[in-house]
């Protein structure tokens, strides 16, 4: 289970490409997770029902590529055994991998709760009023990915409610620009119009084809969340419009 856990967090996590570590908070109920991208340009609180161990624990997933690797590695894909080790003083510090006959070991180091609370302290997050909620297809999926591919200049997108249509644009119509309807039939309000970074909304679309459920919701104020449920974590990327 230690394994599926790591590779769904890795996946929907790393697979962002922004995001630093991740925070892990273990309690009896399950754990929670929490990331933070650069100039807090997205947020992520997640949870699931599963637990690595039956202790209650905060520690930090760092360098993500690198444990991207190990779970990549061909020899952890059958009746690996991962474990959680712990140091001297009987404080958790890292992960231990072993291939099914114990002649292939990897240790991965995991983040201390100090060196946490200093890098990624701790978030509470109480929830939004949100205004809109949908559900994104896949054609509108395949449609945002044409408008980047087509406005490849661009860092950045709109988003508005035209009548009842939920509309993303690209660039200034002045010069070359792109406009589609990412959803029809939206019901709910919007103030005006809000600005997203393509990138980062473009990598967690795409991670929601894979995904059993997926929100796109928004307040009047400017934050979107995109909400996922993998089938074991559910995340919330939280998405600050951009100031003009």
């Amino acid at each position: 289970m230690i394994l599926d856990i790591l590779k769904d967090v890795n996946k929907y996590m790393h697979g962002i490409g922004i995001l630093p570590a991740v925070r892990i908070k273990q309690t009896k109920d399950g754990i929670m997770l929490q990331s933070i991208g650069p100039d807090q340009v997205l947020i992520v609180h997640s949870k699931s029902a599963l637990k690595f161990s039956d202790d209650e624990l905060v520690f930090g997933l760092g360098q993500l590529g690198l444990l991207q690797s190990i779970l990549d590695c061909p020899e952890y894909a059958e009746n690996a055994k991962i474990t959680l080790g712990r140091d001297d003083n009987k404080t958790l510090s890292k992960i231990d991998f072993a291939n099914s006959t114990g002649d292939f070991t990897n240790s991965y180091r995991l983040m201390n709760k100090q060196y946490l609370d200093v890098l990624m302290p701790e978030l509470q997050y109480l929830g939004n009023k949100w205004k809109i909620e949908l559900t994104p297809n896949l054609n509108s999926i395949k449609r945002f990915n044409l408008q980047t591919n087509a406005n490849p200049d661009e860092t950045t997108f709109v988003m508005k409610l035209v009548k009842d249509n939920l509309e993303v644009s690209f660039g200034n119509p002045g010069n070359h620009s792109g406009r589609f309807v990412f959803a029809e039939n939206v019901k709910g309000s919007m103030r005006g119009e809000c600005i997203f970074p393509i990138s980062v909304f473009q990598k967690i679309l795409n991670l929601s084809a894979h995904a059993q459920t997926a929100h796109v919701k928004l307040t009047d104020e400017g934050l979107m969340c995109v909400s996922l449920n993998s089938g074991l974590v559910e995340y919330d990327y939280l998405i600050p419009a951009l100031s003009k």
